[in-house]
């Protein structure tokens, strides 16, 4: 409500059926308010979750860019200014900037994201690499050209769905900016959905992260912290299924870490271990982790 930029803006609230008092506490700040900001109030008739929330915004939105805010995050107040001016400037279908992740259990900042890259336009493939090596897919650290969703959606029912989505509107986009200025503050919660201690977060972020493997390298994306990611998510999910075979997830996984010719650059010697113990001894791996418990 204190964005510095003065042009039309519309702020589109999706009500999922939450259960505490936040479409209160929004009513009681939007009839408060006074500005330019355009208010759209959105209910579902039940709670569908964020990619259903994300996907009924979208639809309904009437402007020529996107933006995200996830609840109970804050934004700078050039949030809106600056990634729209970098759009405007660049003629940019996306623009991916700078933010910070603050652990909310203990309110201290961790590391401010990307602080190695430096401003400007981005190949498809540099901003993958971004994204992989600091871990930006999430959605709310970027402005998006509304038609990039043209017949992309975020995968109802899903956790982890920025994984799912992202990198296709990268690869869509014709023209790409970075700006390295922190325009977003994530509070990070360790017992939020975006954990790995539930079942269906793993196997959410498996059918994800094995399906954006294969469309990038359907799409001409090569590169070693590709494979690097997906052999150290791979390794922990083969860990936790132990030998469920009937998971066709996990016969993906298997293939991948058994096909490995080539290592990653940067690979921890530990993880590497694992790798050909599993390749070369798949039953002395599983026996490994059964007897000792240990994470990798």
């Amino acid at each position: 409500m204190r964005q510095t930029y003065d042009g039309k803006m519309e702020c589109i609230v999706v009500d999922d059926c939450g259960t505490d008092d936040s479409m209160v506490i929004v009513e009681r700040l939007i009839s408060e308010y006074t500005g330019p900001i355009v208010f759209k109030i959105l209910q579902h008739t039940h709670n569908r979750g964020l990619s259903a929330a994300r996907n009924t915004g979208i639809k309904q939105a009437s402007g020529e860019f996107l933006m995200f805010v996830d609840s109970d995050d804050r934004v700078h107040d050039d949030f809106c200014k600056d990634a729209y001016n970098c759009a405007k400037c660049y003629h940019a279908d996306l623009v991916m900037f700078s933010h910070i992740r603050i652990n909310r259990e203990g309110d201290h900042e961790l590391a401010r994201e990307f602080r190695y890259s430096t401003d400007g336009i981005k190949s498809q493939h540099e901003l993958m690499n971004m994204i992989f090596e600091d871990e930006g897919t999430a959605t709310w650290n970027k402005l998006y050209r509304k038609n990039l969703f043209d017949d992309i959606s975020f995968p109802d029912g899903f956790l982890y769905e920025d994984e799912g989505t992202i990198y296709k509107l990268i690869m869509r986009a014709s023209c790409i900016y970075y700006l390295d200025k922190v325009l977003y503050y994530h509070y990070f919660r360790p017992g939020s959905i975006t954990t790995l201690n539930n079942q269906k977060g793993l196997d959410d972020k498996a059918t994800l992260n094995l399906q954006r493997y294969i469309d990038l390298h359907a799409w001409g994306y090569h590169s070693d912290i590709l494979e690097r990611k997906i052999r150290e998510f791979g390794l922990r999910y083969l860990i936790r299924k132990r030998r469920d075979l009937s998971n066709p997830d996990y016969i993906r996984f298997t293939h991948i870490i058994q096909d490995t010719k080539h290592i990653p650059h940067g690979y921890p010697s530990k993880q590497l271990f694992f790798i050909y113990l599993f390749k070369y001894c798949p039953w002395l791996f599983e026996m490994y982790f059964t007897m000792k418990g240990v994470k990798i």
